[in-house]
């Protein structure tokens, strides 16, 4: 069985490095090891909140990361956008999921 792990923590209006660099202080004041690169981590930082990047996965069109989307109903309807990242995890991001920044890697 073959493992990674997938975090996600939103930006808000800060930075997104401000959330990498605050991942890796975390790491550092708990006496942990900083991450490797062959270490399978998956760090998302949405720029404004977690719902713009379920939106997008569930493919809704016109999605910006400066609007404030609503939450959903219940949480388990983020299911469809959870199954949607498991794949592109596994078979690579679609070169058009992201228009304003570089296609990231898994």
């Amino acid at each position: 069985m073959h493992f990674g792990l997938v975090t996600a923590v939103d930006a808000d209006t800060d930075p997104v490095q401000n959330r990498h660099r605050e991942l890796d202080n975390d790491l550092e004041g708990d006496d942990q090891a900083p991450r490797q690169n062959e270490e399978e981590i998956c760090i998302l930082v949405p720029k404004r909140n977690i719902e713009t990047w379920i939106y997008a996965l569930i493919g809704r069109e016109g999605i910006t990361e400066e609007e404030v989307y609503p939450h959903l109903e219940n949480e388990g309807d983020c299911q469809p956008a959870v199954e949607q990242l498991v794949e592109y995890l596994q078979d690579g991001w679609p070169e058009d999921l992201f228009t304003d920044s570089p296609t990231p890697s898994a």
